[in-house]
């Protein structure tokens, strides 16, 4: 089977309460396996099951997938707390075929300022708000959660949101406010500007497409890249896996998200060419030495990168832990993390 382990690429499009239910909405599927119901279960305790409901603008994004518009989801949760836990599980029969978690936060409409439309757009493709909030603060604790299984939170003194973007993860490090120094770059002016303006206690910095950055070495315990590596070619990827490892301290990390197998299959045809050797690559008996492609272009960043530097960009996971380890000791990977990306945590080594 292509995909374990409940394997699911899903969303999160609302999180908001009006004081007396907290509504959750989005939707999940397995790209291999229809699920027929769906369960909420808060803090461990099952507390609702639905049909899926029918999601037409996901099932005209992903025609391939010939259950896709059966994904949906929209919750009603009384009684609930910022910091309870949510799992939505889509179910086939007994079995558990997708899975999609985050806690909850009641405050997201008040809490976490809106950057402008375009930004959104350039962030995450489209400018929806709620869709903005709810998903970046799930990618937060997705983060968070991997990086207390190697290193407790509290130890991190100074920390880089590289990437940062208009904040998608930015704000939630500020609001929770553990880390006492927070950095936030990106090739994107306008989008750091904004995160100047609206996001309090952090410092934030445009960088140029390519290193050095302007930070000493050594400078962070803690760097995360959210969808950075995943529009980058090969070679980018490695001078800027060079210059992440010039300013990590000794002993610190690097969490970075990738396009892995779940990622390529939800995102490219299964007719296409670059599909077809991905395939191959990631279910054929024998895996291509490469394990990596940058071919397609991609548009969030037209006038602001250079031609040709924002790429659609995938790799297997056999490519990543072989050639990122020349980098950094990796110290897990975890597939399917975010929404469809893979999260590779890393450290930089004592001695190098």
């Amino acid at each position: 089977m292509l995909f374990g382990r409940s394997l699911a690429r899903g969303h999160f499009g609302e999180m908001y309460s009006d004081g007396e239910f907290l509504r959750v909405s989005g939707w999940m599927l397995n790209p291999r396996r229809q699920f027929t119901s769906i369960d909420a279960v808060l803090n461990g305790e099952l507390v609702a099951t639905q049909a899926p409901l029918t999601r037409d603008d996901v099932a005209r994004a992903l025609p391939w997938i010939p259950h896709a518009a059966q994904s949906g989801f929209r919750i009603e949760l009384p009684q609930v707390r910022s910091g309870d836990r949510l799992e939505v599980l889509g179910r086939r029969g007994r079995r558990v075929v997708a899975r999609l978690k985050s806690p909850l936060r009641l405050d997201l409409d008040r809490a976490v300022p809106t950057p402008p439309a375009e930004l959104l757009r350039r962030v995450a493709g489209a400018p929806a708000p709620d869709n903005f909030k709810a998903d970046g603060f799930k990618h937060f604790n997705d983060f968070v959660d991997a990086l207390r299984r190697h290193r407790a939170v509290t130890s991190i003194r100074r920390m880089l949101d590289w990437g940062c973007g208009c904040g998608r993860l930015s704000v939630y490090f500020l609001l929770d406010g553990t880390v006492p120094e927070f950095f936030g770059c990106d090739i994107d002016p306008e989008a750091v500007a904004w995160c100047r303006e609206n996001l309090r206690g952090g410092t934030f910095q445009p960088i140029n497409p390519y290193p050095p950055t302007p930070y000493p070495d050594h400078f962070f315990d803690l760097v995360i890249g959210c969808s950075v590596f995943t529009h980058l070619r090969r070679e980018t990827q490695n001078v800027w896996l060079s210059e992440m490892r010039r300013v990590i301290a000794p002993g610190g990390l690097l969490l970075a998200s990738v396009h892995g197998r779940l990622a390529a299959y939800c995102t490219l045809p299964p007719g296409s060419g670059l599909m077809q050797r991905l395939r191959h690559r990631i279910r054929g008996p024998e895996v291509l030495a490469s394990g990596f492609s940058d071919s397609l272009e991609g548009d969030h960043l037209d006038g602001i990168a250079p031609d040709g530097y924002y790429r659609g960009t995938f790799q297997t996971r056999a490519y990543t832990l072989r050639e990122w380890s020349r980098y950094f000791e990796i110290l897990e990977f975890v597939e399917g993390c975010l929404a469809y990306q893979d999260l590779v945590v890393m450290r930089r080594r004592e001695d190098s």
